[in-house]
C-alpha cells in the first residue's frame, strides 16, 4: 500500500502528541472515532475526527485487512465533496490514527434518534440527502469500488449542510475482478445476493448492483427511521431477506412521494439485472424528478441540527448487543463501523 504523499503529512501532525482528544462521538468493535482539537502545524485550532484503531485486540492470526482496505480505498477515490478522505494516517506501538474532517453533526442514524425518530418526513430534507449520498456512491461507482456497508450510521452530515459517505473498512475493487463472493456488509441492509450467491444470476456472485439494493434500504431507513428487519436478531433478518419479497411502496398507501416510492421499487428488485444504476437514478425520470425535490433539503437540513445537542453531548459507548449487530435497532453508535466479514478482505 502506498503511504500518504509526503506533503500531505507535513500538514498535519502525526504524533498523539498533535491533537487533543476531547470526546468520543462514535465507536466501533476495535476502534472509537474522538472529536480531536489539532495543537501544532498550519491546522492548529482546527477540530477534526480521529479514528483510533486499538491493534492489540485484533486476533493473532489477523491480517488487519479491513484496515487495509479503508486506507487503500480512501487514498485511491478522487477527491469528492460528498465522500470523506482522510488527513493523514500515523501508528504508534499499539494504535493506528486516522486523522479526517469532523463531521460535526453525527451520522444520519444519531441524527433520527435525536431529532427525527420516525424518519426525515420533509421530503426536500430526504431527497437531498439521499441524491447527495446518490451522487458519492456513483462516484465510486466510477472508480470501480463498491462500498458494501451503506447504511445510515455511514453517511455523515456537518452543521453547514454538507453530507459525505463513510467508513470503507469492507468496500472492494472490481478493477480486475468484476464479481465478489465475500460476506461483507451489515446484515439488514445486505442485498439477497450477497446473502445467498445464488440468487446473483448467471456469474454468481455480486457486483456495484448490491449497493444499488442497499442504497434502497437506506432510502427507507432514512425515510422511516429504522431499516426493514432491524429490530430483528440478524440471521432471522437475513431469512427475511434472502426467502421474502421486498417491500413495495406506492403513493395509494398514503404519505408516500410517488416519485421516492419509483425510486425504491427500482432499487429493491430481487433480480441484481433489473436495478438501474446509480448513474441511471441521478439522471433518468422518475428518479431523478425525486432528487430534484432536494431543493431547500440543504437548509432544511442545517434547521434540523441546529436544533439538537452538540453531536458529543447526544453520544454515548453502545450496549454490547448493538456493537455484535453492526447497529442493532434505532439508536446505535453515531459513526458506526461494525460489520459482518467473511473469508479474506479481498474477496
Amino acid at each position: 500500500m502506498a503511504a500518504p504523499a509526503a506533503e500531505k503529512e507535513s500538514e498535519w501532525p502525526v504524533k498523539p502528541e498533535g491533537y487533543q482528544l476531547t470526546a468520543p462521538v462514535g465507536y466501533g468493535t476495535f476502534a472509537t472515532v474522538f472529536k480531536a482539537l489539532v495543537l501544532e502545524g498550519p491546522h492548529k485550532g482546527e477540530n477534526v475526527g480521529i479514528k483510533v484503531t486499538e491493534l492489540e485486540q485484533f486476533p493473532p492470526d489477523s491480517n488487519m485487512g479491513e484496515i487495509k482496505t479503508e486506507m487503500y480505498t480512501m487514498q485511491s477515490v478522487p477527491d469528492h465533496p460528498n465522500i470523506i478522505k482522510y488527513n493523514v494516517v500515523f501508528a504508534t506501538k499499539t494504535q493506528l490514527w486516522l486523522v479526517m474532517p469532523y463531521m460535526a453533526g453525527g451520522s444520519c442514524e444519531n441524527v433520527m434518534q435525536y431529532g427525527a425518530p420516525g424518519g426525515f418526513k420533509n421530503v426536500s430534507l430526504l431527497a437531498y440527502v439521499l441524491r447527495e449520498t446518490a451522487t458519492a456512491l456513483k462516484c465510486l461507482h466510477d472508480n470501480d469500488i463498491m462500498h458494501r456497508d451503506l447504511k445510515a450510521g455511514n453517511i455523515l452530515l456537518d452543521t453547514n449542510g454538507d453530507v459525505r459517505l463513510a467508513d470503507f473498512g469492507v468496500s472492494a475493487s472490481l478493477k480486475e475482478v468484476k464479481t465478489r463472493h465475500t460476506f461483507a456488509g451489515t446484515p439488514c441492509w445486505m442485498a439477497p445476493e450477497v446473502l445467498a450467491p445464488s440468487q446473483g444470476g448467471e456469474e454468481q456472485g455480486y457486483d456495484m448492483r448490491a449497493d444499488v439494493w442497499s442504497f434502497g434500504i437506506v432510502a427507507l431507513e432514512l425515510a422511516k427511521g429504522e431499516a426493514p428487519f432491524q429490530r430483528l436478531p440478524p440471521l432471522k433478518a437475513m431469512m427475511m431477506i434472502i426467502h421474502n419479497d421486498p417491500q413495495h411502496l406506492s403513493a395509494a398507501q398514503g404519505g408516500v412521494d410517488q416519485d421516492f416510492a419509483d425510486t425504491v421499487n427500482a432499487c429493491l428488485q430481487k433480480d441484481p439485472a433489473k436495478r438501474p444504476s446509480m448513474d441511471t437514478l441521478l439522471t433518468t425520470n422518475p428518479y431523478k424528478r425525486f432528487f430534484a425535490k432536494a431543493a431547500g433539503g440543504r437548509e432544511a437540513l442545517v434547521q434540523l441540527l441546529g436544533g439538537l445537542p452538540s453531536l458529543d453531548g447526544r453520544t454515548s459507548a453502545p450496549p454490547v448487543s448493538a456493537q455484535a449487530q453492526g447497529g442493532g435497532g434505532p439508536g446505535g453508535p453515531s459513526w458506526d463501523f461494525a460489520v459482518l466479514q467473511e473469508g479474506e478482505s479481498n474477496n
